[in-house]
C-alpha cells in the first residue's frame, strides 16, 4: 500500500517522539470500528508482541514517517502504547575490568 493511501486519513503526528526504535505496544484487545485499513494491520500485527517502528515498518512495507503517522493516531486512541527506545549502557571500563579479573585470579590461585 503507497504510504499516501496509508496517510490519507491522518494529520501529521502532533508530537515528535517517534522514532525507527520506538517500540509500539498494543493496549488491551479490543478493535474498535471505523479503523482504516493500515490502522487494523498494525493493530494485528501487534497483538502477537511489540515491535519498533521500524519492524513495523518493513512488516507493512511502509515508509517509517508514514507508520508513525498510523501510530501516533493510534496512541491519540489509547490503542497502542509507544515507549522511546532502551538507551545504550554505558562502556565500562576495560582497564578496571582487567584489574578485577587480576585479582580474582591472585585470590584464587595465589
Amino acid at each position: 500500500m503507497p504510504a499516501y493511501v496509508a496517510t490519507s486519513r491522518h494529520s501529521a503526528p502532533r508530537r515528535n517522539t517517534f522514532g525507527e526504535l520506538t517500540r509500539l505496544k498494543r493496549c488491551g484487545g479490543y478493535e474498535p470500528a471505523g479503523l482504516d485499513p493500515p490502522q487494523t494491520h498494525l493493530l494485528h500485527l501487534l497483538a502477537a508482541g511489540s515491535l519498533t517502528v521500524v519492524e513495523v515498518s518493513a512488516h507493512l512495507r511502509l515508509t517509517v514517517h508514514a507508520v508513525c503517522v498510523v501510530a501516533c493516531s493510534l496512541v491519540d486512541a489509547g490503542l497502542v502504547e509507544a515507549r522511546a527506545p532502551i538507551p545504550e549502557a554505558e562502556k565500562v571500563d576495560t582497564t578496571l575490568l582487567e584489574r578485577v579479573l587480576v585479582g580474582l585470579q591472585r585470590d584464587r590461585f595465589g
